[in-house]
C-alpha cells in the first residue's frame, strides 16, 4: 500500500485565484437553520400515536432543535391535544423527559462552541472558546478540533452555533469518533447534521493515525455512500454532497477500506455527483481526489472508474473551472491513475494517498 500522506502537503498553496470562501460556512444560511427547527414542529404535530412521539422525543433527545422554552411551549399544546386519546403516556413522558434535559443542556452549553474562520485553512471551521465571550469580545480565543493550538480570532470571523450541532460539537470536544458517526445517522435527512459531523470528523482524523482508525472501525464507509445516494436527487444542495466526498476523500486513504467503497457502490455515486453537480467546484474537486486514490494500485477499479466515464467527467470539471488550481491539479493526477492503472493493469506509485487537508480547500 502506498503511504498515507497525512500532513498537510500542499499547505503553502493558497488557492488564491480558486472558489471564493465566503459560502464554506456549516451554518451559512441562518433561515436553513429554522427550517430544521420548523421540521420539528410539523413532525410534533403529526404524530399521532405513542410511539411516533417516542420516536420524536427520542432524536430530539440526540439532536435538540428548539431552546428549553419553546420546547415546553409546543409540548404542552401536544399534551392537550392527545390528552382524550392517552397518548401522552407514561413512556412518552420519560422520553420528553430526555428531550428537555438535552434542550436545557444546550442553552447553557451554546457559547461554548463557535465556527470560526480558521486562520491556517482559511475555511470555515468548528472550535471550541477557550478564553472570551462571543458575539460580546473584539476577540475571542478558540482551538479547532484539528490541533492543539490556540488562536485568536475578531468577531466577525466567528459564527455562533445552533442547538442541533451542540452533540456533535461535545462529542468531537471529546474525541469520540464512534458517537460522531451514530450521531450522523440519528437524523441524516438534515444538512446541517450531516454538515457538521462531516466537518468534525475531518478535523479530528486529519493528522491523528488513531482516531483514524477509530473511524475506519465504524460504519461511517456505509454511512457516507448511502447518504450520498439520498442527496444526488437534491441538485440545489452541492455543499453538502461536497462534505460527504470529503469524508470518503479521507476514508479511501487506506486500501481495507476501499473494498467497503466499492462493495457499496461508492464509485458509482462518487461518479454520479460528478455528473450531476457540473457547476459545484467543490463536488468536482472533492470527487475527483476520491477516485486518486481508489483508482492509486487497484485496476479493477481503476477501470471501473474508466468505464463510468470518470476521466470525461473529470476533463470537463477542468475546463469548467480553469482557474480552481487544485482540482486541475488533482483532476490530472486523477485521470493519469485511472487511465494508466486501467490500461496497464497495475497502480500507479507516483503520488500518496492524500487526505482532505493535504492542500488548500474549497468552499465547504
Amino acid at each position: 500500500m502506498a503511504g498515507i500522506a497525512y500532513s498537510p502537503a500542499g499547505m503553502e498553496e493558497r488557492e488564491s485565484d480558486a472558489l471564493p470562501l465566503d459560502n464554506s460556512s456549516i451554518f451559512y444560511n441562518s433561515e436553513d437553520v429554522s427550517v430544521d427547527e420548523q421540521a420539528f414542529v410539523e413532525k410534533l404535530e403529526a404524530s399521532d400515536t405513542k410511539e411516533a412521539l417516542i420516536l420524536l422525543f427520542s432524536n430530539i433527545a440526540a439532536h435538540p432543535r428548539l431552546p428549553r422554552a419553546s420546547l415546553l411551549q409546543c409540548a404542552r399544546k401536544k399534551k392537550n391535544e392527545v390528552k382524550e386519546a392517552g397518548l401522552w403516556c407514561e413512556e412518552v413522558a420519560k422520553q420528553f423527559g430526555q428531550a428537555l434535559k438535552a434542550a436545557n443542556m444546550n442553552e447553557k452549553m451554546a457559547r461554548k462552541y463557535v465556527e470560526a474562520f480558521h486562520p491556517v485553512w482559511s475555511r470555515w471551521r468548528c472550535a471550541l472558546v477557550t478564553s472570551g465571550t462571543p458575539c460580546v469580545d473584539e476577540a475571542i480565543e478558540v482551538q479547532f478540533f484539528d490541533d492543539e493550538k490556540k488562536f485568536q480570532v475578531v468577531s466577525e470571523k466567528t459564527k455562533l452555533l445552533p442547538f442541533i450541532s451542540i452533540p456533535m460539537l461535545r462529542a468531537a470536544e471529546e474525541r469520540n469518533i464512534p458517537r460522531l458517526v451514530a450521531l450522523l445517522k440519528t437524523d441524516r435527512r438534515s444538512v446541517h447534521i450531516i454538515r457538521t459531523g462531516c466537518s468534525l470528523l475531518i478535523s479530528l482524523t486529519v493528522g491523528s493515525t488513531h482516531r483514524t482508525q477509530e473511524l475506519y472501525g465504524t460504519d461511517c464507509v456505509e454511512v457516507c455512500c448511502s447518504m450520498l445516494e439520498e442527496r444526488l436527487e437534491n441538485l440545489e444542495d452541492g455543499d453538502t454532497v461536497e462534505s460527504l466526498l470529503r469524508v470518503l476523500l479521507n476514508l479511501a486513504c487506506d486500501e481495507e477500506i476501499i473494498p467497503r467503497i466499492d462493495s457499496s457502490d461508492g464509485i458509482e455515486k462518487i461518479i454520479l455527483c460528478l455528473d450531476r453537480f457540473p457547476q459545484h467546484g467543490g463536488v468536482q474537486y472533492a470527487g475527483a481526489k476520491t477516485l486518486h486514490n481508489i483508482a492509486l494500485d487497484n485496476p479493477a477499479l481503476a477501470k471501473k472508474a474508466k468505464d463510468l466515464r470518470a476521466i470525461e467527467l473529470i476533463s470537463l470539471a477542468q475546463s469548467t473551472f480553469p482557474n480552481y488550481a487544485a482540482l486541475l491539479d488533482w483532476g490530472e493526477k486523477s485521470k493519469e491513475v485511472i487511465h494508466e492503472a486501467s490500461a496497464a493493469g497495475h497502480g500507479m506509485n507516483t503520488w500518496n494517498h492524500m487526505t482532505d487537508d493535504d492542500d488548500s480547500e474549497s468552499e465547504d
